[in-house]
């Protein structure tokens, strides 16, 4: 990216805690620092507290990362979904990096992805787990359609982008 865009991250940032709410804040700052015009849409749930096994998913630190955000996207809402292409829409957004971990948000994450194509956005899928850590039965079936989608991908390690590529092919672009 040599000049500057409009980009939008989606992922979790404050108040949600955790490294990929971390992660998503800190390449907020970095894309903004380097002249980006950068949207964060925030997720207004994560997990149903019945799937998540710690005692709480935000962020009770004394001195939280915070960084702009719009509090949009609910994984399970697929009005939510719509509201986020919307907003990707009506800002006049160029590129789309979203942050992926789990097939438990494939369904939303690939309803933005077709928005995002149909709005003529260039799309990046930061992927910080090619597959889950505990696979499920429906995980192949989601992270494959979820798959098809992105423009680019970025993984986390070489081991990552060759369990990718496994999946995507090996003319997908990946770094």
């Amino acid at each position: 990216m040599t000049q500057a865009q409009r980009i939008a991250l989606l992922g979790p940032a404050h108040p949600w805690r955790g490294g990929i709410a971390h992660y998503n804040a800190s390449l907020y700052r970095a894309l903004e620092s380097a002249g980006h015009t950068v949207e964060l849409i925030n997720f207004r749930a994560l997990y149903p507290d019945f799937l998540f096994p710690g005692k709480s998913q935000r962020d009770t630190s004394d001195s939280p990362f915070t960084v702009p955000h719009h509090p949009l996207y609910h994984p399970l809402n697929p009005a939510s979904w719509l509201h986020a292409a919307r907003f990707l829409q009506a800002h006049a957004i160029e590129r789309l990096v979203i942050q992926s971990w789990h097939p438990y948000f494939a369904p939303g994450y690939t309803a933005l992805l077709l928005a995002a194509r149909a709005l003529h956005i260039h799309t990046t899928l930061i992927c910080h787990n090619v597959r889950p850590h505990e696979p499920g039965p429906l995980d192949e079936l989601l992270l494959r359609a979820l798959y098809t989608l992105p423009d680019h991908f970025i993984t986390q390690s070489p081991t990552e982008a060759t369990a990718l590529r496994q999946i995507v092919g090996p003319d997908r672009s990946i770094t």
